[in-house]
């Protein structure tokens, strides 16, 4: 069989299934395998992209034949696929039973933790307001006493009161605080 453009191809083999669509192949590894890999995958490296695609869902493959019909009696359990993506090529997934679902959410949770504190952006030290910019500055008072752009002193004086009255209460709620 060959491939052709997006036709999906399945391969079965053992404990491997490729599904083969272009020239990129997804391999089934074991639960730890796939935590191995998803934790390289969440190492930072300049060379690979920061971005991660995981996805999981309920894995339903009927080999090729008649439906099972269901009945009370025949319950199913279905198998967990879990997928890991970069994106550019890297590709790999893993099926999980029922019964180590558990423990493989356990331990694929705190390789999630510790893979996204590790993807983050290093953050930026914020430039801005400082200490030194948080001193106070009063307005100057300019202006005529009498006569044209009085008005415009009185607002200045105004102002300059209402700021020294702002300081002289954090002064006082700070001696409180301090003394309490």
């Amino acid at each position: 069989m060959s491939d052709v453009g997006c036709a999906s191809q399945e391969d079965v083999t053992g404990d491997l299934i490729r599904h083969n669509h272009g020239s990129q192949t997804t391999r089934l590894l074991s639960n730890s395998e796939f935590l191995t890999k998803l934790t390289k995958l969440f190492t930072p490296d300049t060379k690979r992209p920061r971005t991660c695609f995981l996805t999981q869902k309920r894995f339903t493959y009927q080999p090729n034949g008649d439906a099972i019909m269901e009945t009370s009696e025949n319950e199913l359990t279905f198998k967990c696929l879990f997928r890991a993506t970069d994106g550019h090529g890297i590709k790999f997934s893993t099926l999980v039973e029922p019964e180590e679902t558990l423990v493989f959410q356990k331990s694929y949770s705190s390789v999630l933790r510790s893979g996204m504190i590790a993807k983050l952006k290093p953050k930026k030290k914020k430039v801005g307001k400082s200490a030194p910019a948080t001193v106070v500055s009063l307005p100057k008072i300019v202006g005529p006493k009498r006569g044209p752009g009085v008005e415009r002193r009185r607002r200045l004086i105004r102002r300059r009161s209402k700021i020294l009255l702002k300081i002289r209460r954090r002064k006082v709620l700070k001696a409180a605080a301090t003394t309490a």
